[in-house]
Formats: structure tokens, C-alpha cells, sequence
């Protein structure tokens, strides 16, 4: 959520511990510091994300993690049921929402990995 890979904003797992945003800000702090009466919010399952989200200054508008509905399902049934709401709402003109494929594919040891990072002299 920074533009950069880990090597550069810092975070190499999910303690944030080492995270460098005042130099590789949040696509939040970018966005607001582009144009603060942009709205943005942030909405997920995932508590990392507030942290990302609310990094930096300014942070986003608005950061909200859905708490665990019982089930994977219901947990993101409830969470998308909150990003409609948001953009029905409060119509922010960023909204982050990840989903999918992260959480499952690092279960099954297939969440992707690049193979070369840019501008590393490796292709």
C-alpha cells in the first residue's frame, strides 16, 4: 500500500516493526496530502490494514475493521455489506477493501511472490 516493496518501506511481516512511512507514506497519507477534502476510508477484516491505514499524516478519513462474524463468510458478508454502506453513505472518493485471494492463498503457500523486483538488476 506504499508504491514500494518491503525492502524499501520496511515492514517484513505483520508486526510493522521497522516500517518507514514518513519516507514511503500510505497510498492514504498520498492521496490526503494530494487533496485534503478527498474522503478516504479503509475497510477490512484485517487489523493489519488499520494499522497501514492509519500510519503517517494524514491518515485516512476513515478506518474500520469488521470483527469476526463467525464464520470466513459471514465475516466477509458483513464486511462488504459495510463497504456498500460507506460508498452509499459517506461516498469516499478512495475506498480500500482488500479480499479475496491474500488471507487463502498464504494458507495454501500460493499467495504470489515476485520473482524480480524492479530496478534490482535481476531482469
Amino acid at each position: 500500500m506504499t508504491g514500494v516493496w518491503n525492502t524499501k518501506h520496511g515492514v517484513q511481516d505483520n508486526s510493522f516493526t521497522g516500517a518507514r512511512y514518513d519516507q514511503y507514506p500510505s497510498a492514504f497519507t498520498q492521496i490526503e496530502r494530494a487533496d485534503p477534502a478527498l474522503r478516504t476510508e479503509a475497510i477490512s477484516t484485517w487489523d493489519g490494514i488499520a494499522t497501514i491505514a492509519g500510519s503517517g499524516s494524514p491518515e485516512a478519513d476513515v478506518v474500520t475493521t469488521t470483527p469476526g462474524a463467525g464464520s470466513e463468510g459471514a465475516t466477509d458478508t458483513a464486511t462488504a455489506s459495510a463497504v456498500a454502506a460507506a460508498i452509499a453513505t459517506s461516498r469516499p472518493d478512495f475506498v480500500f477493501h482488500p479480499a479475496g485471494p491474500g488471507g487463502r492463498g498464504r494458507a495454501l503457500d500460493r499467495h504470489p511472490r515476485p520473482r524480480v523486483q524492479p530496478g534490482s538488476g535481476n531482469g
